[in-house]
C-alpha cells in the first residue's frame, strides 16, 4: 500500500516539473516576439527615413546640375544681353530637371559680386532653383514636404592674357584689324588676303604675319612652326609683336605648308575634321585656332612692332593654293580652343572671353 502511494506522489511531481518547464518557455518566446516586432519596426523606420534623405540628396543633385548648366549657358550672352542671358538660362534650366525656375531667379552682377547696374558690369550671372518634395518617414514628426534649393554663378572674364593649354595648338601668328573683326559677324564665312609688299600698310581684310619670338632674327621657317604647333608662350593685350617684312612670295608659301600641316592634323581621330563641319566644330580641332587683332595702318614694309588690342577665335575652311587667302568664320568670344583668361576685366575689349562656374 506505501509503495502505491509512493508510485503515485512521483507521478505528480514529475507532471508539476514538466507545467513548469512549460510556463518557463511560453514567457521566453513571448519576449522574443516583442524584441523582433520592435527590431522590425525600427529597421523599417530607419528604411523610410533613408528614403526621406535618398530623395532629398538626388533632388539637390538634380538642381545644381541644372544650376551650372543655366548659369553656363546665360553666360554665353554676357555682358552685352542680359535679356537674352535670362531666357536662354530659363530653357536649360527647365531641360535639365528644372522647370520650376522663373525669369525672377536669374540675376546679375559685376565682378565684385555687387548688383550690376550698368550693362558692361553685368559679368557674372546667378542662377537660383528650388523644388518642394513630399517626405514619407518624416510625417511622423509633422514633415510631410521639405523645399531643396541650388544655386550657381558664372562669370565671363575678358581674354586679356591668353595662355596656351600644353599640347592644344590655337594662338597662331597671324594678325586682323579690329575694323576686320567689326565687319564681319559671328559665323559669316569671309576672305582675307596676306597684305602685299606694295602696301604701305594693314586695312580691312588683310592679314599680316608674325615671328613671336623675342630674337631680333625674324624668320618665315619660325612663323610656320608657330603655324603648325600653336604658340607656347602667354599674350597679352598691350604687348608689341614684330611683323615679318612683306615679301608676299616668301611668306605665303611658309604659310599655306603651315597651314596645311594642320588641315592634315585637323581630318585625322578625334576630330574627323575637313573643314565642313560648323557650327558643330570640335572644340580643340586644329581648324580653330586664335588669331591676334593689331590696329590699321600698321606699316608692313620691313619688320615693325605691332601692339596687340584683342584676340580673335576663328575657324579657318580653307587657304589658296597660293597661300595669299584664307577663308574663315570668326567664332563666338567665348569658344576658346587652347585659351583661357588669366586677366579679369571688361570682356567687350577683347576679341575672346572665357566663362567659368565660380560659386
Amino acid at each position: 500500500m506505501e509503495s502505491v502511494q509512493n508510485q503515485h506522489q512521483a507521478g505528480q511531481s514529475r507532471h508539476s516539473s514538466r507545467h513548469v518547464r512549460r510556463s518557463g518557455n511560453t514567457r521566453r518566446g513571448g519576449s522574443i516576439v516583442v524584441i523582433a516586432a520592435a527590431g522590425i519596426v525600427a529597421l523599417l523606420s530607419l528604411c523610410a527615413l533613408s528614403v526621406d534623405l535618398g530623395r532629398t540628396a538626388a533632388t539637390r543633385n538634380k538642381l545644381q546640375r541644372a544650376c551650372d548648366a543655366a548659369a553656363l549657358a546665360g553666360a554665353q550672352n554676357l555682358p552685352e544681353d542680359t535679356a537674352s542671358a535670362r531666357n536662354i538660362a530659363v530653357k536649360v534650366a527647365a531641360l535639365n530637371g528644372a522647370p520650376t525656375v522663373q525669369a525672377s531667379d536669374i540675376t546679375f552682377a559685376d565682378g565684385d559680386g555687387n548688383a550690376a547696374t550698368t550693362n558692361d558690369a553685368n559679368t557674372k550671372i546667378i542662377v537660383r532653383a528650388r523644388e518642394t518634395i513630399s517626405f514619407g518617414f518624416a510625417r511622423v514628426f509633422n514633415r510631410n514636404s521639405g523645399l531643396v534649393a541650388a544655386a550657381a554663378t558664372a562669370i565671363v572674364q575678358a581674354g586679356n592674357n591668353v595662355t596656351p593649354n600644353t599640347g592644344v595648338p590655337g594662338i597662331v601668328p597671324v594678325g586682323i584689324t579690329p575694323s576686320t573683326y567689326n565687319a564681319h559677324p559671328t559665323g559669316e564665312l569671309f576672305t582675307i588676303d596676306l597684305i602685299r609688299d606694295d602696301k604701305e600698310a594693314l586695312a580691312l581684310n588683310d592679314f599680316v604675319l608674325f615671328d613671336l619670338r623675342d630674337s631680333s632674327g625674324k624668320s618665315p621657317a619660325q612663323m610656320q612652326d608657330q603655324i603648325i604647333h600653336g604658340w607656347d608662350q602667354p599674350i597679352t593685350i598691350g604687348d608689341t609683336e614684330t611683323t615679318l617684312n612683306a615679301e608676299e612670295g616668301a611668306q605665303a608659301k611658309k604659310f599655306e605648308a603651315g597651314m596645311l600641316a594642320r588641315f592634315v592634323q585637323a581630318q585625322g581621330i578625334p576630330w574627323n575634321d575637313f573643314g565642313n563641319l560648323y557650327p558643330n566644330i570640335p572644340r580643340d580641332s586644329p581648324r580653330v585656332m586664335t588669331l591676334l587683332m593689331t590696329p590699321e595702318n600698321q606699316p608692313v614694309n620691313g619688320t615693325n612692332d605691332a601692339p596687340i588690342t584683342g584676340f580673335v577665335p576663328v575657324y579657318v575652311e580653307s587657304v589658296s593654293s597660293d597661300g595669299g587667302q584664307m577663308r574663315l568664320r570668326i567664332l563666338p568670344p567665348t569658344f576658346l580652343s587652347e585659351g583661357q583668361s588669366q586677366v579679369p576685366g571688361n570682356p567687350t575689349l577683347s576679341g575672346v572671353r572665357s566663362i567659368r562656374l565660380i560659386d
